[in-house]
């Protein structure tokens, strides 16, 4: 996490950068296997450029990312938090 950003890495080290003001929902589920799950406004806008897919799971959304958070930095709390902190409520 930056002030400008959300930086994950995916599968086969593949990374991604998303703009806070880029988010159109992100949210931490789970609570014995936590995960962030979010989506971007405009995929495009992405660093790299997400392709539709390239990141999502069977039976969600093209461009809706799930990020399993066992044992990564910053731990669920934190995470949610931050995202509490900079992203807007709905």
């Amino acid at each position: 996490m930056t002030d400008e950003a959300l930086h994950l890495t995916g599968p086969n080290g593949t990374r991604l950068s998303i703009d806070w003001v880029n988010m159109a929902g992100a949210r931490v589920r789970g609570g014995l296997d936590p995960r962030l799950v979010l989506t971007p406004l405009d995929p495009q806008q992405t660093r790299p450029q997400m392709r539709p897919g390239q990141w999502s799971t069977p039976g969600r959304g093209p461009y809706e990312l799930v990020v399993r958070l066992s044992w990564r930095r910053p731990g669920p709390d934190a995470l949610r938090r931050e995202l509490a902190r900079r992203l807007p409520t709905t």
